[in-house]
């Protein structure tokens, strides 16, 4: 039953892990991009460079965070990973839930035969055995934040193509955020 338990656990943090990390990839890439025509546009000032360039990294660093602690707990714990299960395999009929409870109760031994106690985690380990992980465990949410990275980085790749070499040179210089630099002189025709 534990072994069960642990493999559905695994794919769940597999999940949450790679749908924050998509996320982050995502944010990351859209803030570089709107930073660097920020600067391809406007040079903006050195103070400014270097506060876009935190941002480019601290906002997708918070995104990670928040969304890895928001869906860590419900991954980590036997108990909630037994509710999430049962709602939405409703074959288990509460088996699961009352073999982790009677699990776990130390007076369980005293109440109840030894047998009695083996057999109901052997029938909770056969039911939960034939549940299939991907319905227990939605990969929804993983599938659609790599969607968006992927739209991301297709802007990303529109931009450099239509206009790479002021991306480029915007580039350049966001990569040194402390120095200024003076945006080219405007050309003068004289008739």
């Amino acid at each position: 039953l534990l072994a069960h338990l642990g493999r559905l656990r695994r794919r769940a943090l597999l999940l949450l892990a790679g749908e924050a990390l998509a996320l982050a990839l995502a944010l990351a890439l859209v803030l570089g991009l709107a930073g660097l025509c920020l600067e391809a546009w406007f040079f903006v000032p050195p103070p400014w460079r270097a506060g876009l360039g935190l941002a480019v990294v601290i906002v997708p660093c918070l995104a990670l965070g928040l969304h890895l602690g928001r869906g860590m707990p419900a991954c980590l714990s036997l108990k909630t990973l037994g509710l999430r299960v049962e709602a939405r395999c409703p074959q288990l009929q509460q088996q699961l839930i009352s073999t982790l409870e009677l699990w776990e109760d130390p007076r369980a031994t005293q109440l109840y035969s030894a047998s009695l106690l083996q057999a109901t985690l052997e029938r909770a380990a056969q039911l939960l055995a034939q549940v299939d992980p991907a319905q227990v465990i939605d990969a929804g949410g993983c599938k659609r934040r790599l969607r968006q990275l992927g739209g991301a980085g297709l802007a990303a790749l529109l931009a450099f193509a239509l206009a790479g070499e002021s991306l480029g040179e915007a580039l350049r210089r966001c990569a040194h955020p402390l120095t200024a630099f003076a945006p080219p002189s405007r050309t003068r025709i004289a008739l």
